[in-house]
């Protein structure tokens, strides 16, 4: 186990003396309503065409059903997850885009 251990630790002491600095991905933003407002917009981002392959890859299943009941119903499951978290991703982005206007109206 400690021959293990040597080994893992002497692959990653390099990266641990290291003096490269990394900028911070979300910039400067330091308040939890601007963390979560770039964190789903990233999301969103990502998500769309993700979201996108996905409804081409559900056409492929389709195509290739050629009339076979059960690869017919995998695609209608296919589509049917896509559609739903696709409707998650947009949905969690407008109620939080909703919430912030809220929250800046009240804040004034």
């Amino acid at each position: 186990m400690k021959k293990y251990f040597l080994c893992i630790l002497s692959y990653l002491a390099p990266f641990a003396a290291s003096a490269e600095t990394y900028d911070n991905p979300l910039g400067a933003t330091v308040d939890i309503p601007g963390i979560i407002e770039k964190i789903l917009s990233i999301m969103v981002r990502v998500g769309v065409p993700i979201a996108t392959c996905c409804i081409i890859y559900v056409g492929f299943l389709f195509v290739t059903a050629q009339g076979q009941e059960a690869k017919v119903t995998k695609a209608r499951s296919a589509l049917l997850w896509t559609l739903i978290g696709f409707a998650v991703l947009l949905g969690a982005w407008t109620l939080s885009v909703a919430l912030q206007g809220v929250l800046h109206d009240i804040g004034g």
